[in-house]
């Protein structure tokens, strides 16, 4: 579909996983400038927080690309979302932990906005690639509700949302 032979592709790229590893590094880079956008609509942190784990959420789940490959060559993407997500998790979490420090009065250092928001990347690629059975995401309320009462307190450093949030 890109156009390009076999041979030209593999000029550029060693291997199919190096091919996937770099569409997956691209794809997400474009889903965080979207969630950018989406965010930045907000002027409170609850719906910064709320609307952007809804935003994440339903456009991974929607994403064709990520889905094509999960369910035609797992064994191939999967690593790059597991054992191999260092890239993403990393990528993913430094925007995160800058959108935190911009949007939270918190006294935390960098190091702990990171950790904050590795654990909710983390937590939002689990939920892509295994679905919940207790937590219907598919619900924009239950996900908001979800996000508010429990990615709130974590990216809050554990104190609730700030008072007017």
């Amino acid at each position: 579909r890109s156009g390009l032979s076999r041979m030209t592709l593999y000029r550029r790229f060693a291997n199919k996983q190096e091919l996937i590893n770099a569409v997956l590094l691209r794809e997400s880079g474009r889903i965080l400038a979207g969630l950018k956008q989406e965010i930045d609509r907000y002027d409170d942190v609850e719906s910064k927080l709320t609307e952007g784990f809804l935003y994440t959420v339903e456009t991974l789940r929607a994403h064709g690309l990520l889905n094509r490959l999960l369910e035609s060559e797992p064994e191939v993407a999967v690593p790059y979302l597991t054992v191999r997500a260092e890239p993403l998790v990393s990528s993913s979490a430094e925007f995160l932990a800058s959108e935190m420090a911009t949007s939270l009065d918190d006294s935390r250092s960098h190091d702990e906005l990171l950790v904050a928001a590795e654990v909710t990347v983390r937590l939002v690629i689990s939920f892509v690639l295994t679905p919940s059975t207790a937590i219907d995401l598919d619900d924009p309320d239950v996900a908001r509700d979800f996000a508010r009462r429990h990615l709130g307190p974590q990216l809050s450093g554990g104190r609730g949302l700030p008072d007017g949030a």
